[in-house]
Parts: C-alpha cells; sequence; structure tokens
C-alpha cells in the first residue's frame, strides 16, 4: 500500500485520454461527415480519395464538353437542313429547264435563280458558326500537307475520318481534260445564214455579221454552261475575224461532252465540224499506297479517290483550271501539258483538324469531328448551268451527286451526334461509379461513428468514476498513521 505513487489513478488517467482521443476523433468525423481529415487517418485511402476526386471533376467537365460538341453538331446539322432544301429547289428547277416548254428567256429566268440559290449554299456556309468557329466554311474539315513542288497543282478534296496519317504515294500519267472543239478557218467575211446547233441548242443566223455571230455564240455558249477561248487570248467580244475559236466544257472528265451540227454554210463560217468531242478523266496508275498500303484508285474527271480496304478515303484534286493557251492545251499553273503531266508524288497527310472534343478526364480521351467544307463547289454544283436542255440534264446529274455527297455528310454528323449522346450517358455512369467509390474511402459511416461515440461516452463516464476513487485511496491510507 503505497501513497507515493497512485499508479491506479495514473492507470486511469491514461485510460481517459485515449477515451478523449476516440471521442473527438467520432466528433470530427460526424460535425464533417469524413472518414478520413488529415492523411495520419489513412495515407493510402487520401492518395486514392484524392485521384478519385480529381477523376471526378475530369468528368463532370467532360461531360459539359459532349453537350458542348452535341450543340456544334446541331448547329451544324440545321444549316444542312437548309442547304439540302436549296438543293431540292435546285433540283425541280433542273426538272423545269429540262422541258421544251421553256423558252431560252424562260431558261435564263430559271438559271438566275439557280444561281442565287448556289450564292445562297456559300454564304450559309461562311455564316454558320459556332463561339466564332466556322463549322462550314473549311475550319472544321481534315487537311492535307503537299510537297513544294505540287501546292499548286493538287489540293486536298476530302479525307475521310479513319484514313491515317502519313504519306499517300501515287503516280500520275496524265490529268483530266474538258471536251474541245476547236475551229479550223472561220470565215465570216459574207453574211451567215444558216442553223447551228450546239448540244441541242439551236441557233438561227438570218444574215448575220461576225460580231453577231460572235455574241450569238457568246449567249449561246452561256446558256449551255461552255466557255470561250480566242486565239491569242483575245475576248469573244472584240473576235478578230478569222481567228480560231475554242469551244470547251467548265469541268474536265468523260462524262463532258459538246456536240455540234448544223447547215454547212454555218459550220464552215465559224470553222467547225460536225460531230462530237468527248473529255477525258485523269490517269493514275494502279500502285497507289498509303503507308506502304496499297489503295484502290479511281478517277472522274480531275478528281482522283484513294480508297483501302476498309472504305476508308481521301480525294485529292488535281488542279487543271487555266483556260486554254493559244495552241488550245490545256497547261498546269507550271507551263506543262495536262495531256502529258506525269509525276511520282507524295502526299503527306498531317493531320484531321477538325473540332476536337475531349470527352474524357485523361489525355488521348477525345473525339475529333471533321465536318466538310459544304460549298457548292466542294457539292460540285458551283458551274452548273440550267441555260439549255442540255445543260438542265447535266445540272440534274450533278445536283444528284450533290444531293448524295450531302446525304453522307448528315449522315456523319447524326453519327457524331449518337456517339455524343452514348458518351454522356456512360460518363454519367461513371460519375456515379466513381462517387460510390470515393465515398466508401472517404466519407464517414455515420451509424458506425455513432455506435463508437457512444461507446467511447460510456468508457469515459466510467473512467472518471474510478478516476474519483483512485483519487481518494492514498487518502485512505492515513488512517493507518492514526
Amino acid at each position: 500500500m503505497r501513497i507515493n505513487t497512485n499508479t491506479a489513478s495514473l492507470s486511469a488517467y491514461t485510460n481517459m485520454l485515449k477515451v478523449s482521443r476516440d471521442i473527438n476523433a467520432s466528433t470530427r468525423k460526424l460535425a464533417s461527415g469524413h472518414r478520413i481529415g488529415s492523411a495520419a487517418d489513412d495515407p493510402a485511402g487520401m492518395a486514392v480519395s484524392i485521384k478519385l476526386k480529381r477523376q471526378l471533376l475530369g468528368i463532370e467537365k467532360a461531360g459539359r464538353n459532349a453537350a458542348d460538341g452535341a450543340s456544334i453538331v446541331q448547329t451544324a446539322e440545321g444549316a444542312l437542313q437548309e442547304v439540302h432544301d436549296m438543293l431540292g429547289r435546285i433540283k425541280e428547277l433542273t426538272v423545269q429547264a429540262a422541258n421544251d416548254s421553256n423558252t431560252p428567256d424562260d431558261r435564263l429566268k430559271i438559271q438566275d435563280e439557280i444561281a442565287s440559290l448556289l450564292r445562297e449554299i456559300d454564304a450559309i456556309a461562311d455564316r454558320t458558326e459556332y463561339n466564332g468557329i466556322k463549322l462550314l466554311g473549311g475550319a472544321a474539315r481534315g487537311f492535307a500537307s503537299f510537297e513544294p513542288a505540287d501546292k499548286e497543282n493538287l489540293r486536298a478534296w476530302y479525307v475521310s475520318d479513319a484514313f491515317g496519317a502519313g504519306t499517300l504515294t501515287y503516280e500520275i500519267e496524265s490529268a483530266g481534260e474538258p471536251a474541245m472543239a476547236v475551229s479550223s478557218a472561220p470565215d465570216f467575211s459574207a453574211p451567215v445564214s444558216g442553223r447551228l446547233t450546239i448540244n441541242g441548242e439551236t441557233v438561227v443566223f438570218g444574215g448575220a455579221s461576225a460580231d453577231e455571230c460572235a455574241l450569238a455564240l457568246s449567249e449561246t455558249a452561256d446558256r449551255l454552261g461552255l466557255r470561250i477561248a480566242v486565239e491569242g487570248g483575245g475576248a469573244l467580244s472584240d473576235y478578230p475575224g478569222g481567228s480560231k475559236l475554242a469551244l470547251y466544257t467548265a469541268g474536265a472528265g468523260s462524262g463532258e461532252t459538246i456536240e455540234i451540227s448544223g447547215d454547212a454554210s454555218v459550220l464552215a463560217a465559224f470553222g467547225f465540224s460536225a460531230g462530237s468531242a468527248r473529255g477525258t478523266d485523269a490517269k493514275v496508275k494502279q500502285n497507289a499506297k498509303m503507308n506502304g498500303e496499297p489503295l484502290a484508285v479511281r478517277t472522274e474527271g480531275n478528281l482522283v479517290t484513294f480508297t483501302r480496304t476498309d472504305g476508308e478515303r481521301a480525294e485529292i484534286y488535281i488542279n487543271v483550271n487555266g483556260a486554254p493557251d493559244g495552241g488550245f492545251e490545256f497547261t498546269l499553273p507550271d507551263g506543262a501539258k495536262a495531256a502529258d503531266y506525269a509525276k511520282t508524288t507524295n502526299v503527306r497527310i498531317e493531320g484531321f483538324g477538325g473540332v476536337t472534343i475531349q470527352v474524357g478526364p485523361d489525355q488521348n480521351m477525345e473525339l475529333n469531328m471533321r465536318i466538310p467544307p459544304v460549298t457548292a463547289e466542294w457539292l460540285g454544283v458551283a458551274d452548273i448551268n440550267a441555260g439549255s436542255v442540255y445543260g438542265a440534264a447535266r445540272a440534274n446529274l450533278a445536283v444528284e451527286r450533290a444531293i448524295t455527297r450531302l446525304s453522307a455528310a448528315r449522315g456523319r454528323l447524326g453519327a457524331y451526334e449518337n456517339r455524343m449522346t452514348h458518351i454522356s450517358e456512360s460518363l454519367d455512369v461513371s460519375y456515379d461509379n466513381t462517387s460510390e467509390a470515393r465515398s466508401r474511402i472517404f466519407d464517414a459511416d455515420i451509424a458506425l461513428e455513432m455506435t463508437r461515440l457512444a461507446s467511447a461516452n460510456i468508457i469515459s463516464q466510467a473512467g472518471m468514476a474510478i478516476l474519483a476513487q483512485a483519487n481518494q485511496r492514498p487518502a485512505q491510507m492515513l488512517q493507518l498513521l492514526d
């Protein structure tokens, strides 16, 4: 029995401190709702919970990004709906113009409306934007970078989404050329009388002079969508009698034709021969490769399509749009004859531009949306002319192709929008599951902490009673001294 050191009291005090710490810990967890208040509570759990929180913030923002991406697609698709409607109207007009119940003046009025609609298609492509990004003007399309020597001669027309980056190698044998009728020896020394028919469009001359013949030919060419070049580069309005003429189609390719017939005297005056001329398609050897993988090659005019075995494709346009020179031979910008243009070309597909949507919390979790430049040129209808029955038929075919191409573009946009919807739903599920996982690690179990707090309070009360008794024991020892 000792009074100098009250070991019972010290033991009770030590237990009271431990219980007090337990009470404080449970109180803090109950007050904050967190199981981990500091790294000391659970170092590994703290590290995991921080990473999960950062992931949750990224998932939440990615969900908003997906919603923004859907808005971009909806904006572009809404504009393309209007373009589709205008192409439908142009289709009606080309069918109307193909009917011989129309006079040439009627067809010119139809062509005026078509030209106005084509200008509006280009205007829509220029105006349609989202947050300053021009969606249909080419800013969201894919692109290719050419070797310096080919920058003027070649340009990318379209590269499909999964075609991939790398080097496209192909060999051009010759560029496509338009259909062309070249006069031999025009002679307008006598007034011209008779008929001249070009692609089904007939002009009747009744003692016309050279100037009147030049004007009639110019008007007819305009209605047919044809072009005229004068030997030496002169203008048709200043036509010097006797100079050779070249009548040629605006586009190149085997689908372009010029048919000429008429009275012998009129043909002799213009120097034309009765008959037909047909354009040629570009010739590209079937040895094209993309990163060593063989590609199928198809040409239409100067548009060359390279297709992989999985259907992904790239379209390259051989840019041969110059007028005939004095010898009536089409030339490339560098002066080489189109028919003799042979070159092995390497095209470096650099990237795919477009609109990149970050649809996940980590790197490389993105969706690249590529929207083509939906202009009249891209649709292939920039030069259509329904000023004649022949032109209306050609324009009708071009509009059909444009509608098909536009439908494919809208289909891709619809696929993007559907992907955005599924991405958003997936992100919602991921957010819920990640939140639950973090909660199991970081959040406090309230029922368990209340049980622990109640237990600690009872132990604390018992400890207080024991401590009081332990402190009274030394005083009891004094009775022995008495």
